[in-house]
């Protein structure tokens, strides 16, 4: 059974009519259209743009081939309705209720003509196709039997091309990072292999949830829709010719898992590769051939983004830490949101958007309590320390930091990783008692003595700690052990120095009394029989 037009189509197709015959009677005004045309013929954008109109129809699914030489893809996703249907068939409009590309509004389907000549259209309701010398203007297919989904296909004009779309088609096979970004679309089948994207949960923040991806578990962090700045609209109306332009308010998005690319994507990845431990998405301003975004420097568009990216990775952190959680080990974890160093030296494009990125994350982070506290609160760094762990261990929380860093508030929690604790370093967001610290304090003769541990074995384990870093520094510890307050005395609430004490096994019978009593005034004698 082939397809009745809908009765909204004769009248779209007349007014695309009218509009070409205005175009090729004027050249002037015809010139800017082909111009722009030219500007989006990249086969490398083909499958972004078919699957972000996929996504915007509510696709699940969405299948893309090569068969006998004509590409073809499909999705499940609604069918089109009358408006949607109409925006196909004008240039530089768009009624995409999402922004994931600023693009060039509106034509990003008319990149399909990059690989041929001719589209072909099937859905529900339309079979249609379109010719290259008239892109926007549909041409009534009969007897094409019903389709139950969308189904596009572009026989391919030239064999260099197949390759080329291929090996697109394999690029996405081995990194589907940009299904991520995608709202409903969890499925893409290249070639009979399937790549599925799928929620196992609610991420540790709201607006966050965790998804495996080929296999890999990520946390996608996506950020509230915020409005474009009015210097940003100006910027994106000239780029693209059109002072009337108006552009839904957009999301940055970032993406966390040990297999992450750590790049810049605008859907696609750009060849922005950023030292971070996310990677980013945001609909920046890119060149023509859309391969790399257009330099901060010069577009206030990518500048704003650049930063929004920096501030939504700080909030992420600080509301992951802040947020209940199942455990201290959990909201530990959001410290892998913390870049490794804030020093980003060179000037390339790279560096330049890592530097914005990152100026923004200090900005935000120096406003707030960063440090989890071992009783659960954030604190600043004024207020919080780090202890080595065999100095807890030997005392415990409140009397370790009492003896260690009395002018402190509380601890830095035990669950925090080394490696989290040397980024907190490097961004100077913390105060470490080192291992000199530590030796020192119980050196200080100035210094009050150290109160006993309620269990004596847990002393091997500082005098263990402090003899490999004595080791380390020989010449600076050589009276260490004699004069250091570390010598538990049987009968004493503190500690002693070791030439401070005098182990004997019983009182001397020829030591008189005078002497005896001498001795215990100035000296702690451990009585060992």
């Amino acid at each position: 059974m082939s397809l009745t037009r809908p009765p909204y189509f004769e009248q779209i197709q007349d007014s695309a009519q009218r509009r070409w015959d205005q175009l090729e009677g004027d050249e002037e005004i015809a010139a800017p259209w082909w111009l722009l045309f030219r500007q989006v013929q990249n086969p490398r954008h083909v499958l972004s743009e078919l699957l972000q109109n996929a996504d915007d129809a509510g696709a699940t699914w969405a299948r893309a081939s090569v068969v006998d030489g004509t590409f073809v893809f499909e999705h499940n996703g609604h069918d089109f309705t009358e408006d949607e249907f109409r925006s196909l068939c004008r240039f530089g409009f768009s009624n995409k209720r999402r922004l994931l590309t600023i693009g060039f509004r509106g034509i990003g389907f008319r990149s399909v003509f990059s690989l041929g000549d001719v589209v072909r259209v099937a859905a529900p309701s339309l079979a249609i196709r379109f010719e290259r010398n008239r892109f926007t203007e549909p041409i009534w297919e009969p007897d094409v039997s019903i389709n139950t989904h969308t189904k596009i296909s572009v026989p391919i004009s030239d064999p260099e091309k197949i390759s080329e779309l291929e090996g697109q088609l394999e690029a996405w096979g081995r990194s589907a990072h940009p299904l991520l970004f995608f709202q409903s679309v969890q499925e893409l089948v290249l070639k009979e292999k399937s790549i599925r994207t799928e929620v196992l949960g609610p991420g540790p923040t709201p607006f966050s949830e965790r998804r495996v991806l080929a296999g890999e578990e990520v946390i996608v962090f996506r950020d509230e829709l915020q409005p474009f700045p009015a210097d940003c609209l100006a910027e994106i109306r000239s780029e693209r010719g059109d002072p009337n332009l108006e552009l839904p308010p957009c999301e940055v998005i970032l993406v966390a898992g040990k297999e992450a690319k750590n790049r810049l994507f605008v859907v696609l990845p750009t060849d922005v590769i950023l030292p971070l431990p996310v990677s980013c998405h945001a609909p920046f301003v890119q060149d023509p051939a859309r391969e790399r975004i257009k330099e901060p420097s010069v577009s206030p568009t990518n500048r704003w983004l650049l930063r929004r990216l920096g501030t939504s990775l700080a909030k992420t952190m600080l509301i992951w830490l802040s947020e209940e959680q199942p455990s201290m080990m959990a909201r530990s974890e959001a410290y892998r949101l913390l870049p490794e160093t804030p020093l980003v030296v060179g000037d390339g494009l790279s560096e330049t958007c890592t530097r914005f990125i990152q100026a923004a994350f200090r900005e935000e982070i120096s406003k707030r309590r960063v440090l989890l506290c071992t009783d659960g609160n954030l604190r600043g760094k004024n207020n919080t320390a780090s202890l080595p762990a065999p100095v807890v261990a030997t005392w415990g929380d409140d009397v370790a930091r009492t003896v260690f860093a009395p002018e402190k508030e509380a601890l830095l929690a035990h669950e925090v990783s080394k490696a989290a604790l040397t980024r907190l370093l490097a961004w100077d967001l913390i105060q470490i008692i080192s291992p000199s610290d530590v030796l020192g304090r119980l050196q200080d003769q100035t210094a009050p003595p150290p109160p006993c541990p309620s269990e004596l074995q847990a002393l091997t384990r500082l005098w263990d700690y402090a003899q490999s870093h004595i080791e380390k520094e020989r010449w600076k510890w050589l009276s260490w052990w004699t004069q250091a307050t570390v010598i538990p005395v049987a009968g004493s609430r503190h500690l002693s120095r070791a030439c401070d004490v005098v182990v004997i096994p019983t009182k001397p019978r020829d030591c008189p009394e005078e002497d005896w009593q001498f001795l215990l005034e100035r000296l702690f004698v451990e009585m060992s029989g």
